[in-house]
């Protein structure tokens, strides 16, 4: 699963780049995936624990390559593709050291984006899909990430929920749900109950009576968990 972002002070822009980059992900065999979109690197801050795989950032002003190079000391694993309508090679030069895996030029065209994410993806190995080993009732279980909407704790058991509408058990745990979560969250799963952590790339919104998901289930949020899970939906629309 791979999870992108943009960052991009101008909506329209912002809307555009995102389009262009879902797109990727729905074309790209065995590629799965979820854009979120920001105006500025401290919104990406905000949204909690979430890594994002590859970040597509304008960088129109040197302010944006200073948000690139803080991007890149928080999360030195994500790829940096930055894109601007300046074509002077000395700003190009400086958005390298800014940490850029690529310059590209903006209007955007669609296959030069789509070849520099796949090389961002090749590099990183991001086409591999992502997976959990689960000791669940049934037996050993390899199961996909994309797969789960979501998990709930339960005693010393955890039960995953699966887009097919199938629920599998963990046997008897004798570890924490946090610590089964940890390896989890920088994928897109975010603990939004005591009880209960979702799957944000098949989040739809928040209700008051929890997260609303794609087949629609809607999981408890606790009070002190709503701000976090609003904050993450805000940027990753549908």
């Amino acid at each position: 699963m791979i999870w992108v972002a943009v960052c991009d002070r101008d909506p329209q822009r912002r809307q555009q780049t995102g389009g262009l980059a879902a797109r990727y992900l729905e074309n790209r065999r065995g590629v799965s995936g979820r854009v979120a979109l920001f105006a500025n690197s401290d919104e990406m801050g905000r949204c909690g624990q979430l890594r994002f795989d590859i970040c597509l950032v304008n960088v129109e002003a040197p302010l944006h390559l200073e948000a690139g190079k803080e991007l890149r000391r928080r999360c030195p694993e994500t790829a940096l593709l930055y894109y601007s309508s300046t074509q002077d090679p000395a700003w190009a030069l400086e958005a390298f050291r800014a940490g850029a895996s690529q310059y590209l030029p903006y209007p955007l065209e669609e296959r030069s984006l789509w070849l520099a994410m796949d090389r961002a993806a090749w590099e990183r190995d991001l086409g591999r899909e992502s997976r959990i080993a689960l000791n669940s009732t049934q037996g050993v279980v390899n199961l996909r990430l994309w797969d789960i909407t979501y998990a709930r704790s339960r005693g010393h058991r955890i039960t995953f929920s699966l887009l097919e509408g199938e629920d599998l058990e963990t046997k008897c745990l004798r570890v924490s749900f946090a610590t089964v979560l940890a390896p989890l969250e920088p994928k897109g799963f975010l603990r939004c109950h005591d009880s209960y952590a979702i799957n944000l790339a098949h989040a739809v919104s928040l209700t008051a009576e929890g997260v609303r998901l794609v087949d629609g289930t809607v999981v408890p949020v606790s009070t002190k968990k709503r701000a976090l899970v609003r904050e993450a939906l805000k940027h990753c629309p549908r």
